[in-house]
């Protein structure tokens, strides 16, 4: 079942925050960094993040942040999806 979030607010550099609405990491914000495909790799999705908001510490482990890592993962391949499906492309900082 997916995870419930909002894009709360466009950065200086024309990315979105996503603060994340349910689920284990509730009121985390985020936003993504470099997003890229490796081919080579079955075309797996590299990404990196930024923690905007983290009030109660719940990254504190790895294993958590493995857990976070794939849930955000998750989104963000909806968020390319639907801004394919649309034709309204999310606009990045460099890119896509």
């Amino acid at each position: 079942m997916p995870i419930k979030y909002e894009l709360t607010s466009e950065t200086k550099n024309g990315t979105y925050i996503v603060r994340l609405l349910e689920g284990e990491f509730t009121d985390i914000e985020y936003r993504y960094g470099c997003v890229s495909i490796d081919v080579e790799k079955e075309n797996k999705l590299n990404f990196d993040y930024f923690i905007e908001r983290d009030e109660f510490n719940d990254l504190a482990d790895d294993d958590a942040k493995r857990r976070f890592h794939q849930q955000i993962g998750d989104i963000l391949v909806e968020l390319i999806t639907t801004s394919i499906d649309t034709g309204e492309g999310l606009v990045c900082a460099g890119g896509l």
